[in-house]
């Protein structure tokens, strides 16, 4: 769930929130509130109101939704899962987090976010408002955040924006999300 925006004062470092067997929000730690709303909560319901929907409802991207459901397959089998690394990044700052996950009985999952640290770098306004979608896509991976090029090398999103030249044009790409290799190495090792 990554649904940050671009204030950091005063922010939560820890979330957690209980998966049923069905994959639905039925509990919310107690910081859980604090932290969407001190890191930009982006949603058409509020934080509050997620117990009772399908966590899958705010997980961008079907390969992302796919490596969760491998994550929470892999716990419901009682393994313990993480810390798995991954950004979660807002215009101007790169945000560093790690996830967790701890089976529960009855295939219930808590699942645990902490952010690690917060750095500062000039804006890349990838989502910019008011320019329309072209028809290319920019792949990044769903962990670290960085980008696919054509020639099968990842770079970090600020550098591969420079390389591509993506952003100067009328319309943006639209961006898909996949798994580099390293992360996908990362999180496969858990599941094993």
């Amino acid at each position: 769930m990554c649904r940050w925006g671009t204030e950091m004062e005063e922010i939560e470092t820890d979330c957690s929130y209980v998966i049923d067997q069905n994959d639905i929000i039925i509990q919310i730690g107690d910081s859980f509130v604090g932290f969407a709303r001190k890191n930009g909560w982006h949603s058409d319901i509020e934080p509050e109101q997620v117990i009772g929907r399908s966590v899958f409802e705010f997980i961008a991207g079907t390969e992302t939704q796919h490596l969760y459901r491998i994550l929470f397959e892999a716990a419901r089998r009682g393994k313990s899962i993480g810390p798995i690394p991954f950004r979660c990044d807002s215009p101007d700052k790169r945000r560093f987090l790690e996830l967790r996950l701890e089976p529960m009985s009855g295939g219930y999952i808590e699942v645990r976010t902490k952010l690690l640290r917060v750095e500062e770098r000039e804006p890349v306004f990838a989502l910019e408002q008011g320019k329309g979608d072209s028809d290319r896509l920019l792949r990044m991976c769903s962990m670290c955040k960085k980008v696919a090029l054509a020639d099968g090398r990842w770079l970090e999103i600020e550098e591969a924006l420079r390389t591509m030249r993506l952003f100067e044009g009328e319309a943006l790409p639209q961006i898909t999300h996949g798994l580099c290799e390293v992360c996908f190495d990362e999180v496969m090792s858990y599941v094993a």
